[in-house]
């Protein structure tokens, strides 16, 4: 008799299932409700995180994923007729006005449930291209894209991780923004408590200006970062010392006195 059944309409609904599941655990509901979200709006928040995390795509695409791949909605009881583009434009915005108290919640939360104790804090910049006109955008500019299309306005996507790699901060920026002028607007917006906690903060050279040296430590924070070789006169002063990378490709390292310098400087020599 299983051989005279027919599927009718299959859908998947392992992957949804199990984001549902992180997303109960990690709270995301009670928080959105916490912040005068409808029962409705909670839901639309809900499944539009687990399809862009499961099945990603565009609004219109997302939709269509809903209605004919995704058993998502019976998840929630919702009936996939009743979700437009509009519906899940509507849901990210309302998402992007929180994003702020969402990050710092989310990042508390997962900290709490896997008792991560911070130390160093990685910060970074990239950036995306939009081949659209994208004309009435305060922040798609011209700039130095990193994927190499000149000829498309740009957006600057800046992030916080931790060294578990869990986000801390993200940001986004004018295309045309230097790097050297965000670093003081991310690490300002994690709060004093991370100032208090002496986390170290890791850049690289984009970032590396006597103005963010100093409001880094101005504000409790010790550094890592690449100097500017460019003119700098330094003497060995240490012994070396060979470390592996993660393919066992060795590195030296030796301290070195910079040539008016202050902060402990190291040489890194690597034949690779």
């Amino acid at each position: 008799r299983l051989k005279s059944m027919q599927p009718e309409h299959s859908r998947s609904i392992g992957a949804d299932h199990l984001c549902n599941q992180i997303l109960r655990k990690l709270g995301l509901g009670e928080f959105l409700k916490s912040r005068g979200w409808s029962d409705r709006q909670t839901v639309m928040a809900m499944i539009q995180v687990i399809m862009r995390a499961v099945h990603p795509g565009s609004e219109l695409r997302t939709v269509r994923c809903i209605r004919e791949n995704s058993a998502v909605c019976e998840l929630f009881g919702v009936d996939p007729a009743g979700i437009t583009k509009d519906t899940l434009y509507g849901s990210a915005r309302r998402l992007y006005d929180v994003r702020r108290d969402l990050e710092d919640y989310l990042h508390n939360r997962v900290c709490s449930m896997f008792n991560m104790d911070e130390k160093i804090y990685l910060f970074d910049l990239t950036n995306t291209y939009f081949e659209g006109r994208m004309e009435n955008s305060k922040i798609c500019r011209f700039g130095r894209s990193k994927e190499k299309r000149s000829d498309c306005r740009i957006v600057g996507l800046g992030a916080v991780v931790n060294t578990d790699g869990m986000l801390v901060r993200t940001e986004i920026f004018e295309g045309n923004r230097q790097d050297v002028t965000t670093l003081e607007e991310v690490i300002g917006s994690l709060g004093k408590d991370a100032a208090d906690k002496k986390r170290v903060v890791v850049i690289d050279a984009g970032f590396n200006s006597e103005s963010n040296i100093k409001w880094l430590v101005d504000n409790g924070y010790d550094y890592i970062t690449v100097m500017r070789s460019s003119g700098v006169k330094y003497t060995e002063s240490g012994n070396v010392v060979e470390v592996k990378d993660s393919k066992h490709q060795p590195i030296r390292l030796q301290r070195v006195e910079v040539e008016g310098g202050t902060a402990t400087s190291l040489l890194v020599d690597s034949d690779a």
